[in-house]
């Protein structure tokens, strides 16, 4: 079992509000004004604190239980792709558990589809202790343990992945590229854009904004390099992954909401932008 203590800085809350409530308070305040795409294959949300990338995480998690609830599929597999912050680890990272507890909440794994990317070849290892301590894991669960709660009709699993590096064998990138193919896998991204630290002057909103757009001409342009040497993406492996297996073009990425850090606390020397996105 994988439990996830609540009791932390990620999960702070203004005047305190319990988790729980304060992710339905988010979600249901920020409503998608408009989602083209009847394509639905994914997310990629921000992993920052509720204070801060909440009401970005909020909106594409209404986007996911939108398009969710209207799916004809009884079963329904998250795909989550973590950054990966803390470990040196240049591999997949898989938990061996068969559930998470979340806040008194069972979340299940899909452990035979965990197993099988194990099995499939190298760069893929076993580590449940690293999803602990992984806040892009763990700060999303409490929007996945919503959506899950809405959809109390459908069997819902996921299969987390903290990502250590993109360059995976072709027996590994099948599996994984199979689950997401499946009509009933959503992938959830988990990622921040740039994130800058200077004790000299930051970016202008107007410069800052050019970055994140330029990270995603990099994903689309295969720039792949540019993107991991240029840019302060920590999560760029994880992007990069899932561009490899699916091959994302602009026309399957829909920019849905983006603020930065500064939209809720004013820092002089840091500054980090949350973009929302749909897959297609």
């Amino acid at each position: 079992m994988l439990s996830i203590s609540t009791d932390q800085s990620w999960f702070n809350t203004p005047n305190n509000i319990p988790i729980t409530e304060y992710v339905s308070h988010l979600i249901n305040k920020n409503h998608p004004s408009f989602i083209k795409t009847n394509k639905f294959k994914g997310i990629i949300v921000p992993n920052d604190g509720f204070i801060y990338s909440g009401s970005v995480n909020a909106t594409m998690y209404n986007c996911l239980l939108a398009n969710a609830r209207q799916s004809r599929f009884k079963k329904i597999t998250f795909l989550v792709l973590c950054t990966n912050h803390y470990t040196n680890s240049n591999s997949l990272i898989l938990p061996t558990s068969s559930f998470v507890d979340f806040n008194r909440h069972r979340m299940n794994i899909d452990t035979e589809n965990i197993n099988n990317i194990y099995q499939s070849g190298p760069n893929v290892e076993y580590n449940s202790d690293a999803f602990i301590t992984e806040h892009s894991f763990y700060n999303q669960l409490p929007f996945i343990s919503h959506i899950i709660n809405q959809l109390s009709s459908k069997n819902v699993s996921i299969i987390p992945i903290i990502v250590g590096t993109h360059s995976i064998s072709s027996n590994v990138s099948k599996v994984i590229k199979d689950i997401i193919n499946q009509q009933n896998t959503y992938t959830i991204i988990s990622t921040n854009f740039n994130q800058i630290q200077t004790s000299t002057q930051l970016p202008s909103s107007i410069e800052l904004k050019k970055m994140d757009l330029k990270v995603i001409d990099c994903i689309i342009n295969k720039k792949y390099h540019e993107l991991e040497k240029e840019f302060s993406v920590y999560g760029a492996k994880a992007l990069i992954l899932y561009d490899k297996l699916q091959k994302l073009v602009q026309g399957n990425l829909q920019l849905m909401i983006r603020k930065t850090s500064n939209d809720f606390v004013k820092d002089p020397h840091s500054i980090v932008s949350y973009l929302g996105i749909i897959i297609s």
